[in-house]
């Protein structure tokens, strides 16, 4: 089962196309439009092994004090929702700024006991990225190589974009599993 949520409708409505077209027989669908700032997730009632959040972080709570406490919660609660070992996955633009603020947010889930996977596995002494501390015009981000599909290969030609490669700053994080970041590391004393 792969349940989709978005605030646009005929965002969803595509997706939910893509997916019926290429993997009818192996996936079942289900959208909903949803405005994350006011979601009750606990009315979900249900668990997930997998939360994929991409290119959705940097668009809540725009230019609002408590911006980042916010989205603290909403990471909070939709790690909530994972299965024991269940995977967390956050991805946003390559931007200096949504960038800076999606390592914030990691180093936030790493101290809350979320393992963190990729795309740089820290031990105890490193719960924090050092892109922060090295300046506030650093950040880290990665670059994959790409070939779009349909219908997103037309759309890009349309809108004359010529793009090889995606680039994208990204977290993944497993829930409640003694990792890398829950050891502690030889050369700390206790």
């Amino acid at each position: 089962n792969l349940d989709l949520f978005d605030s646009s409708g005929r965002a969803l409505d595509l997706a939910k196309k893509i997916f019926e077209c290429d993997y009818k027989e192996n996936v079942s669908t289900s959208c909903k439009t949803v405005n994350l700032k006011q979601m009750d997730f606990s009315l979900l009632q249900k668990k997930y092994d997998i939360i994929v959040a991409s290119h959705s972080l940097n668009e809540l709570w725009k230019d609002k004090a408590d911006s980042l406490q916010k989205k603290e919660g909403l990471l909070l609660e939709l790690s909530s929702l994972l299965n024991e070992g269940g995977i967390l996955l956050l991805c946003e633009p390559a931007l200096l700024k949504t960038s800076r603020s999606l390592i914030g947010l990691r180093d936030f889930l790493v101290k809350s006991n979320l393992t963190l996977l990729a795309p740089c596995p820290c031990t105890s002494f490193q719960t924090e990225c050092p892109a922060l501390s090295a300046g506030e015009n650093q950040t880290c981000h990665a670059e994959i190589q790409w070939k779009p599909v349909e219908p997103v290969a037309t759309l890009a030609r349309l809108a004359k974009l010529d793009r090889t490669s995606v680039k994208m700053t990204f977290f993944a994080f497993k829930k409640n599993v003694e990792g890398l970041c829950k050891e502690t590391h030889p050369l700390q004393a206790d």
